[in-house]
């Protein structure tokens, strides 16, 4: 066990599966790296899909539009159609939008027996 201390600087968690021991540790151990590892990231988002972020780029341009309207002094109503594409592209992310390419996509992922 000291070889494989020296060579990577990690302690080893000795487990059983036979005698059902030391996965509470393994569990600990899981639990305190991604703690450490999330409060490490500090106030940055984590986008976990490449859905996510093309949903974000659209509502920040979106949202670029509805402002760059506001400074023309342009009709509500162009303000108006760009906030609600921002609303969409951001409830895509937390569920409160679907559109037909979202639900093509999902259907996509999984085989539906005949």
């Amino acid at each position: 066990m000291q070889k494989i201390i020296d060579s990577t600087g990690i302690k080893p968690i000795e487990i059983s599966a036979k005698n059902e021991s030391g996965i509470d540790k393994v569990r600990n151990e899981i639990r305190s790296f991604v703690q450490r590892r999330y409060e490490s990231l500090g106030d940055e988002i984590i986008v976990t899909s490449s859905r996510q972020r093309d949903s974000l780029s659209r509502a920040a341009e979106s949202l670029m539009r509805a402002k760059d309207s506001i400074r023309r002094n342009e009709g509500y109503e162009f303000t108006t159609v760009d906030l609600r594409e921002t609303l969409n592209s951001l409830g895509e992310i937390t569920g409160e939008t679907v559109s037909e390419d979202i639900l093509n996509y999902i259907f996509s992922k999984f085989c539906i027996g005949k």
